[in-house]
């Protein structure tokens, strides 16, 4: 970790980075605060994208969860005070969210369903041999998304100054985790149909559509045992995805 912030901050320090940073100015931003904000971004973008049409219950829901899996990784980058490294841990976590959230968005416009990363991972020699026309045709048609997604690292690489966080504040993200899942749960429970996809009605693709990517990945690692063997077992195969225009999303 240490070696890569270092990276961070060499690559800050370029000339041409110090004159912009020098002539717009810093602002205080603490490190935890852009890793929430990140997670409610990520999260609330790709469910917009997917979402065949838009349910208040289920926005609500899925920001709720966000906001709780937001807490739970500012409460770990608060810890990251000393030397302002809160802001390169905080831009790490926030890169590898983008990564995260763009690659189950492009592999869900490629195969119409999102997948375990058991199964991303299984599969991904099939994508590279078998599929990469397809996966680069989506992803050069997304290339303003993946833009999009950056655009808020480069901000706060470029003009974010650290911020010491208190204990008090550590205290506050905590019970902010908890708040923000039983608030989210407590939603699903009076969206209706939408409560037994928690656990009976199961199944990945729905779950993130319904309660957010952080949501399904751990309901996946909970329900496991009932959908691994099929889904995320180590014989999965990616099947090839019907024909799609990829200018006009499926309906």
């Amino acid at each position: 970790m240490k070696q890569i912030t270092e990276k961070i901050k060499k690559c800050l320090s370029a000339p041409a980075i110090r004159k912009i940073r020098t002539k717009f100015g810093t602002v205080p931003f603490p490190g935890w605060l852009f890793v929430l904000v990140m997670a409610l971004f990520c999260e609330c973008m790709v469910h917009f994208w997917v979402a065949d049409g838009f349910s208040f219950g289920r926005f609500a829901a899925v920001a709720a969860f966000a906001m709780g899996f937001g807490c739970l990784l500012a409460t770990v980058v608060s810890f990251f005070g000393w030397k302002g490294s809160d802001k390169w841990v905080a831009l790490i976590v926030g890169f590898l969210l983008d990564v995260l959230y763009l690659v189950e968005y492009f592999i869900s416009q490629a195969y119409q369903v999102f997948m375990p990363i058991a199964s991303v991972l299984n599969g991904a020699k099939g994508v590279a041999t078998d599929f990469a026309d397809i996966v680069i045709n989506v992803v050069v048609n997304g290339l303003w998304r993946i833009g999009l997604f950056l655009l808020p690292l480069i901000l706060f690489g470029l003009f974010a100054k650290s911020v010491m966080t208190s204990w008090r504040t550590r205290w506050f993200l905590t019970v902010g985790i908890l708040a923000c899942y039983l608030l989210g749960y407590n939603i699903v429970q009076g969206v209706g149909v939408d409560a037994a996809r928690l656990k009976s009605t199961y199944e990945f693709d729905s779950a993130v559509r319904v309660f957010g990517l952080n949501t399904a990945l751990g309901l996946d690692a909970m329900n496991s045992g009932a959908e691994g063997d099929d889904a995320s077992g180590g014989g999965f195969v990616i099947q090839a995805p019907p024909e799609v225009d990829y200018q006009q999303p499926a309906q």
